[in-house]
């Protein structure tokens, strides 16, 4: 069904902006929050605890979930021109500019349903694309459009699209190893229009005893109703499944155990599946919920206490016969060849359905294997291994519990993945003869990686430029030169068009909140900018400069810090805001994407302190051996790596020696970033928790 698009509306934030502040922009007409500028700063304007309390919508309302049309005729984004605090996310409006960013109008909801997600599953071809909203499954075809072709009250998940197009693969449940129950898989023709259930997972009862199997055989010989009834039924099922051969394959699992993750091979002749079981989901913790609707305590649920022990994992494959019964069906279980317990991620099916590569992971979290699988005789082969005596992790590469990326070239014959085997995350090639080639080098991370759609060329995000930026490159598929698609000093995120050639991106840097450009996608293109968010106290208040630093910690390895310019009217204090979650997350960017620790630097520093902000060792960002500093010696090492940066305040910023040594220097932080500063507290000398 066509949508008629509503004429271009004028946003009431509307205004002209010739915008000189980075290369690499186009001078274009922006949608905007406010039509104040940086030039309209409000010297008496102060940051207040009132605004600390609120959501940052006070500030500005940055675009988010952005897509492409699957036709690439427009780009959508969600985003507001009168953003507030106490606005609903889900009251957002839809937004959608053309590919050139020259129009820009709001989205009717009739045309809003049916937006993709940004993960929307594709043909080999690009010519059929599939998404879901909940329990709708939504399907684009070029010929017919977009259309709602099944409907569950059940949300849907684990999708996938055939690589010619031909079948969408999803599920109503059971969609990972965290789901609460077992898995199934269902199918959505495209040429007949028809989705049908193809597996289903039934439960298992245990074996009989010796004695119940003798007193049934009894039962069975001596009485003559019993035996005829189970004759019937045993013909009866035999009828059903020979009249009926599209049923559902049954997938048996013993009862405490679930299944997850199902897949069909390629050629129809299997289905393959995660296996799970889980003591400790018999030990649940529980706590009292006092806050709360009902006005009265509730008991709730949460996860079991360290030290219960841990599933067992396995993957499955089942030959598909709907004419076996389902007890009778025979689950044979991948021999990944190691000698300790792990998970199977996979399969991954190459685009001819010939090859798969499945992931392994150790319990202990410290290997990795990728290997072929022979899905006939359950073996594996491995092409890759890596280990580390901490743990496996790091960008595109993940841990126990999540696979890393893997992606297929066109040719069938090889694969791209990422490893931290250099000490830092890479992006490498294997074939499926267990050769594997090293295509990108250097101190620096590949942040995200996708394959042009004609399969030629890496889209890759990195940290080459800085460990604080976020740039676009271009690579072949093979290896070769490593091109920068982006300029400007900042954070970039890409959307790629479904042909590949043209972005939508978000970008922003210390002084700017991200916004939505459009741009070719090629090394130097301009960026013509899209939305400018900010409401007129964004750009009223006099945000401070920051300067980001290096310096050795004990050991003589590096470490980074952000130092805001000092106020004017100086008390000689310093605050150091550390952040929490240690490995998986980076303080010290240069991008807007931490707010709120920016608006808080900024109150402090009103109020006469330095602000600053530490990366300890231990940190991400910065490569794996100081992503996994803290193994082991959590609050020594990290810690430790963060003192020299007192001295440096006081030898670089003009906060009072005195001050560093004594008691006037306040480090607040967040979940380990809240540790740390106690952690000090044995030498009161040194710091004060806040």
């Amino acid at each position: 069904m066509s949508v008629r698009l509503r004429p271009v509306r004028l946003l009431s934030g509307l205004v002209v902006v010739l915008m000189l502040s980075h290369p690499g922009t186009a001078l274009p007409q922006v949608v905007s929050q406010s039509q104040l500028s940086a030039e309209d700063v409000d010297p008496s304007f102060r940051l207040t605890l009132e605004h600390l309390a609120q959501d940052l919508r006070w500030l500005g309302l940055s675009p988010r979930q952005i897509t492409w049309s699957p036709d690439g005729r427009w780009i959508y984004f969600r985003w507001r021109e009168d953003p507030a605090p106490g606005q609903h996310p889900d009251t957002d409006p839809w937004f959608a500019t053309d590919p050139d960013g020259r129009r820009v109008r709001e989205v009717p909801e009739e045309e809003a349903a049916r937006i993709p997600t940004s993960d929307a599953q594709w043909s080999g071809d690009r010519r059929v694309a599939a998404w879901s909203d909940g329990g709708t499954l939504y399907l684009w075809t070029r010929r017919d459009g977009t259309e709602a072709v099944f409907t569950t009250a059940q949300r849907l998940g684990n999708l996938a699209v055939s690589w010619d197009g031909a079948f969408v693969y999803f599920a109503t449940q059971g969609f990972g190893f965290r789901s609460e129950e077992s898995g199934d898989l269902w199918v959505y023709d495209v040429g007949e229009r028809i989705a049908s259930q193809i597996a289903r997972v039934t439960t298992k009862e245990k074996e009989p005893s010796d004695q119940d199997a003798w007193l049934r055989e009894q039962q069975l010989e001596l009485i003559d109703i019993v035996a005829k009834r189970a004759r019937d039924r045993a013909i009866a099922d035999s009828v059903r499944r020979v009249r009926q051969p599209e049923q559902p394959q049954a997938i048996p699992i013993e009862r405490g155990a679930r299944a997850y993750n199902l897949q069909r091979s390629p050629d129809g002749r299997f289905i393959t599946f995660g296996w799970i079981k889980d003591p400790s989901r018999e030990h649940q913790t529980s706590y009292m919920e006092f806050v709360n609707e009902e006005g009265r305590a509730v008991e709730q649920s949460a996860r079991p206490k360290v030290g219960e022990p841990l599933p067992e994992y396995k993957m499955g494959i089942v030959r598909i016969d709907p004419l076996v019964e389902p007890d009778s069906v025979e689950v044979v279980w991948v021999d990944d060849g190691i000698e300790q317990e792990t998970v199977i991620h996979g399969p991954y099916w190459n685009p001819q359905g010939t090859h798969a590569v499945v992931q392994i992971l150790s319990m202990d979290h410290k290997d990795r294997w990728i290997s072929l699988l022979d899905v006939e005789s359950r073996a594996t082969t491995v092409v890759d291994h890596q280990h580390e005596d901490s743990w496996i992790g790091g960008p595109l590469v993940e841990g126990r519990w999540s696979p890393g990326y893997l992606q297929w070239l066109p040719d069938g014959r090889s694969f791209g993945f990422v490893s931290t085997a250099t000490g830092w995350a890479m992006l490498y090639l294997a074939d499926i003869d267990g050769t594997v080639h090293q295509l990108t080098d250097g101190e620096w991370e590949v942040r995200r990686a996708a394959l042009s759609p004609d399969g030629r060329t890496w889209y890759l995000k990195t940290s080459q430029a800085h460990p604080g930026e976020e740039h676009l490159y271009h690579l072949p598929a093979r290896g070769g030169q490593l091109r920068r698609v982006t300029l400007g000093e900042g954070i970039h995120e890409a959307h790629y068009s479904p042909d590949g050639r043209r972005l939508a991106v978000t970008y922003e840097n210390p002084r700017l909140m991200p916004d939505l450009y459009v741009m070719e996608n090629r090394p130097g293109a301009r960026k013509r900018q899209v939305t400018r968010s900010g409401t007129d106290d964004f750009y009223r208040y006099a945000w401070a400069a920051s300067e980001i630093i290096t310096f050795p910690d004990p050991a003589g390895l590096p470490t980074w810090g952000e130092v805001w310019e000092p106020p004017a009217e100086h008390n000689g204090a310093a605050i150091i805001y550390v952040h929490g979650c240690g490995e998986c997350a980076q303080g010290v960017t240069k991008g807007w994407r931490r707010g709120r620790m920016v608006l808080y630097a900024n109150y402090m520093r009103d109020r006469g302190y330095v602000a600053a902000n530490l990366d300890y060792r231990g940190s991400s960002g910065y490569g794996h051996a100081n992503r996994t500093y803290a193994y082991r010696q959590m609050g020594v090492s990290d810690v430790d790596s963060g003192l020299p940066f007192l001295e440096i305040l006081a030898e670089r910023y003009g906060v009072e020696s005195r001050q560093v040594r004594g008691r006037r220097r306040a480090v607040p932080g967040h979940r380990l970033g809240a540790l740390q500063p106690g952690l000090h507290q044995p030498d009161p000398q040194r710091v004060t928790a806040r």
